[in-house]
């Protein structure tokens, strides 16, 4: 990124919440409550984690740990 490039306008934690009531609640992304970042933010950074693979990764990562729990 160059120094000139704009800065995020929302946290990726809250981006992430985001995404987490979208799934909980299995509702239509515009309807998202206001407390958190507009819909078009988390439903673009969303594609962006799919389209790297963060989702598949956090999913490995976490049966690792469920396995290691297991034993």
């Amino acid at each position: 990124m160059t120094e000139d490039a704009p800065q995020r306008e929302h946290s990726l934690r809250a981006v992430f919440n985001g995404l987490r009531w979208i799934i909980r609640a299995g509702a239509a992304w515009w309807i998202m409550p206001h407390d958190l970042p507009s819909w078009q933010t988390v439903y673009q950074q969303s594609h962006r984690w799919l389209k790297a693979g963060v989702c598949e990764a956090i999913v490995h990562a976490l049966r690792g740990l469920a396995a290691g729990a297991v034993t």
